[in-house]
């Protein structure tokens, strides 16, 4: 009985056991196994697996990855063998999560992935990313853009420098930090009107970059908007505005196209005006541009229909430094203000022809190479305004230039008449404009002593410019001038010497000189026809003591022998005493002359090089040098008592004080006493004004 009970015991197990077998449903697999810890990561159905969360990912083999629902990857989980073989589905996935798309996953499968999502061709550079919407780079400046906000027309390219660069897009997004390159699209030079962060219309060519909005041009990048060329040479990027506000402390351009404003701030950066532009009247083959330093700031405004547009140059004298370039038709000029000598500033520029008459009052020609703007024919009209800003709110214009249309310009006097100098049909041509040639004829009569001007052409440009350079001239030199010529070039010499600059008449005080002379030729040859009247006013001094000497003499002779004196006529006692001023023995030169021989000494002619001007003077010592000696400024100086007068106001012209301080100072190298004795004998004659002297003696004893 036992057994059999024991036995049942047995059987009731087994039948148990094989029953608990059985209870598994029809459609149950043997490949589902709780934890997979049974699974073939290698040959198995991944389309089995139903929890991934317990999937061993260290387990599936890289090839297999592709197999795995995108939705499901869990990216942090797999080892860079794996991610490499990741697909463009499961990167979109996991855009959040990948560091960088060009090492962490397959780039090409990054680059699919993107322009499944969003529709935009893109090119990773050397590292990017895609996080939250951003695409962004990952080294060298990390630029960013939010890549929804992306038009789908557009290409998104990172350059080596980890720049975002966006291909012609239309409307720039207006948060992130990018590029746009503008290039030639469907024929066009330009995209014809792009929306840009505030709702401005523009045309770009080039690259123009943004940050959260503000557009602005890198360092040594250029961009044109609206036929204005900016090119950023400069260590700083210049923020560009559309709203026309000045901003005069900033690196910065700001324009209103609609009121044809521009503003350029503060910023080492070129500036070229191209045909279409709404500021600057450039036509085609014209060439037009600024290359600023830093100090300056610039307004630009067109005036409309009657009037050319106005440039006004601001800037304070004493911090304003070397001035800018000025590219106009085939010249560049270089436009320096000195803060020690605001009223002196200088244009200088070069001309491929020889019949510029750029200038020297206060314009003075010097030489540029310009071969790149040789195939500009025309130079742009407009006004120039150079103004002081000492003070805040404080303006003060030092000079007006005018350009016209034909490579010419003039500085404008101080009355400024609009209708004679700044009407467009006033600056076709200033050669051709009569009004510029009576204008500038009545001016220099007016203003002067000269009774008789000759002129060999008739273009108005030469004898504006030279009334302008009279008015620099010292009131008694000026004044001693009585007749003018002006001549070409070729001439000079055939009426005043071979390798003569210019010449000067003592019998009519009449000055030749060419129709390109400077300032300094000017001031050299006026210095000549004010001694040559110091000369002759001092002679006819002597004739007239002469005369009241003689009938002073016969007065007291007949007074002596008795003899009644109604036939003679009376003296008052002012004649009395210059006819015993007069000394019969006394002969000329006159007192300034001789004053100025005796401090000269016996240096005329001596130590003298070769003749070589007009065959009759020397313009270096016998040891070829150039250097003052002697007490003449230079070699010229020391052929004659007239040359060494002349030569010796020429530093004048450029308020070249240091000069001559440093022949006057006792105890310097070149210190000789006859450079003192000389400048106070001319500035008491009045061959130099009293600020000049001031400036030059100071405290020198």
């Amino acid at each position: 009985m036992n057994k059999n009970k024991i036995m049942l015991g047995i059987l009731l197990f087994v039948a148990l056991a094989f029953g608990s077998i059985a209870l598994c449903p029809p459609d149950c697999s043997d490949d589902d196994f709780s934890g997979l810890d049974s699974f073939d990561y290698t040959g198995g159905d991944y389309t089995t697996i139903t929890d991934w969360s317990v999937v061993d990912w260290t387990q599936i083999p890289s090839f297999r990855i592709p197999e795995v629902p995108a939705e499901f990857l869990d990216y942090l989980k797999l080892d860079i063998s794996q991610r490499e073989q990741m697909t463009s589905t499961q990167i979109t996935y996991h855009f959040n999560e990948i560091d960088d798309l060009t090492i962490d996953v397959n780039e090409q499968e990054a680059v699919k992935a993107i322009k499944e999502k969003y529709g935009i061709d893109v090119n990773l550079g050397n590292g990017a990313s895609l996080k939250q919407g951003v695409f962004a780079a990952t080294y060298g400046f990390m630029e960013n853009v939010p890549i929804e906000k992306v038009s789908k027309t557009t290409e998104i390219t990172i350059d080596v420098k980890g720049q975002v660069i966006l291909l012609n897009e239309p409307n720039p997004p207006s948060t992130g930090e990018y590029t746009v390159d503008y290039l030639e699209m469907e024929g066009l030079l330009k995209i014809p009107e792009i929306v840009i962060p505030g709702g401005y219309k523009i045309s770009v060519e080039g690259e123009l970059s943004f940050k959260d909005g503000q557009a602005y041009v890198k360092r040594h990048d250029t961009t044109t908007i609206n036929d204005l060329e900016i090119t950023n040479g400069g260590d700083r990027e210049i923020n560009v505005y559309f709203d026309g506000v000045e901003r005069p402390g900033t690196t910065s351009i700001s324009m209103d196209l609609d009121k044809k404003k521009l503003f350029l701030g503060k910023g080492e950066y070129n500036v070229m005006f191209k045909p279409g532009n709404v500021f600057l009247d450039v036509q085609r083959n014209d060439f037009l541009s600024l290359q600023k330093n830093f100090n300056s700031v610039i307004t630009i405004q067109n005036r409309g229909k009657d009037l050319i547009p106005l440039m006004t140059v601001t800037g304070n004298m004493k911090t304003f430094g070397e001035g800018f370039f000025l590219y106009n038709g085939i010249h560049r000029f270089t436009i320096n203000i000195y803060s020690q000598h605001p009223e002196l500033f200088r244009i200088s520029g070069e001309s491929h022809f020889e019949d510029y008459y750029g200038g020297d009052s206060p314009l003075e020609i010097a030489k540029f190479g310009l071969e790149f703007v040789q195939g500009a024919k025309g130079s742009v009209p407009f006004a120039l305004s150079l103004v002081d800003n000492p003070e805040e709110d404080t303006f003060q214009e030092i000079h007006r230039v005018i350009f016209d249309n034909s490579q010419n310009f003039i500085v404008a006097p101080e009355d400024k008449l609009p209708e004679v100098f700044e009407c467009k049909t006033c600056t076709v041509d200033f050669r051709e404009s009569k009004v510029l040639f009576d204008y500038s004829t009545a001016r220099i009569l007016k203003k002067s002593k000269i009774q008789h001007i000759e002129i060999d052409s008739d273009n108005p440009v030469v004898l504006y410019r030279i009334s302008q350079m009279l008015d620099k001239l010292p009131p008694a030199i000026k004044d001693s001038i009585l007749e003018l010529q002006i001549v070409s070039k070729s001439r000079i010499h055939e009426l005043c010497g071979e390798k003569t600059g210019g010449c000067a008449k003592s019998s009519s005080r009449r000055i030749t000189i060419p129709e390109d002379a400077s300032d300094k030729l000017l001031y050299h040859e006026a210095a000549h026809t004010f001694t040559f009247q110091l000369d002759h006013d001092e002679q006819l001094g002597d004739e007239e003591k002469r005369k009241l000497y003689q009938l002073y003499k016969k007065r007291e002779l007949a007074i002596k022998r008795g003899v009644p004196t109604p036939s003679l006529p009376e003296m008052s006692q002012f004649e009395i005493a210059l006819a015993k001023s007069y000394t019969p023995s006394r002969a000329s030169p006159g007192e300034f002359r001789k004053k100025w021989e005796e401090i000269a000494g016996d240096v005329y002619g001596k130590d003298l090089g070769e003749k070589v001007i007009a065959d009759r003077n020397a313009v270096s010592w016998s040891d070829g040098g150039g250097d003052p000696r002697y007490g003449c400024v230079r070699p010229y100086g020391c052929n004659n008592i007239y040359e060494d007068i002349a030569t010796f106001v020429e530093p004048i012209v450029n308020k070249d004080f240091a000069f001559y301080q440093a022949l006057i100072t006792p105890g310097s190298k070149r210190y000789d006493s006859r450079y003192r004795q000389k400048l106070d004998l001319l500035h008491e004659y009045g061959f130099m004004v009293d600020e000049d002297y001031q400036k030059i003696v100071g405290d020198i004893k």
